[in-house]
């Protein structure tokens, strides 16, 4: 099936494909499911209420669905690929990540969780709908990015070679989550990094707001600088005597605690507060 205009389903009727469909035009849908009952190929750029399928569907171009996916059968993405869903109403045999260049949007604005993929292999996960995303199923990723002040918690070993924390967006790491196989990590001056298991890192690193739950460390080596950004909060700890410098643009709180080297580099005219008793071995002001 080929649209080259536009197709109205103002009926919400289910629409049944044996086939592939190429959409050079617009298919609009006010409510009711796409449903395909054989192997098939979506190309051009579609976005549905409720897919069903029976068999393979390739996702060739751009392909959204917003609350619904059901079947038997397994969605190949080779394009971009993106969910608003809850994860009950996630609902097919497989779900295929693996093929090069591929992306797969979450974009639900409320919580969501990732479901099971296939063989554990993605290459890119974009968390945007500025929601509250969880994935607790192990995975390996080439790259995950967090945007649009959303909120993501990885709580299962994962093997992600670059994560991004943009905006205000924040990444909440717990359990058996470790950075141990993560090459690149950035983190804007602005989102938040809370770590509620312990961490090493054996490199500088750039957040934003950092918070540490009790009991709770992480280590880096003492030739390393840790540069916070907004805030650094919680009661845990930071071992192996790095250098900190906090970099920010607005004001900002230091943490009391004990410093080996603290640099004092905030491009604000607002002053920045101590609070209580700190301990500093050497300090710079740029």
């Amino acid at each position: 099936f080929i649209n080259n205009g536009i197709l109205l389903n103002e009926a919400s009727a289910n629409i049944n494909l044996s086939g592939d469909l190429k959409n050079n035009g617009k298919i609009l849908f006010n409510n009711g499911s796409l449903f395909f009952t054989s192997p098939a190929m979506i190309s051009g750029t579609l976005s549905v209420i409720k897919l069903k399928l029976t068999e393979s569907l390739i996702v060739k171009d751009s392909l959204t669905v917003l609350e619904k996916i059901n079947g038997t059968g397994e969605l190949v993405n080779k394009g971009i690929l993106q969910l608003g869903m809850t994860k009950s109403n996630f609902m097919i045999d497989s779900l295929s990540l693996s093929f090069p260049g591929n992306e797969l949007h979450f974009i639900r604005n409320g919580q969501q969780e990732v479901p099971t993929i296939s063989h554990k292999k993605a290459k890119k996960i974009i968390f945007s709908g500025g929601g509250i995303f969880i994935l607790n199923n192990s995975l390996t990723c080439d790259t995950i990015e967090i945007k649009n002040n959303s909120s993501l918690e990885i709580s299962k070993q994962s093997d992600i070679s670059s994560l991004f924390c943009m905006d205000n967006s924040k990444l909440i790491s717990s359990n058996e989550f470790y950075w141990d196989n993560t090459n690149k990590m950035i983190f804007s001056k602005t989102s938040t990094l809370y770590i509620n298991n312990n961490q090493n890192i054996e490199k500088s690193i750039q957040v934003g707001n950092l918070n540490i739950a009790p009991s709770i460390s992480l280590s880096l080596n003492s030739n390393d600088t840790l540069y916070i950004g907004k805030n650094f909060s919680g009661e845990g700890f930071v071992n192996g005597n790095p250098y900190f410098e906090y970099n920010g643009s607005s004001r900002q709180t230091i943490k009391q605690r004990g410093y080996n080297k603290l640099i004092f580099n905030n491009s604000s005219s607002d002053s920045s507060t101590f609070y209580g008793y700190n301990s500093i071995t050497d300090l710079k002001v740029k």
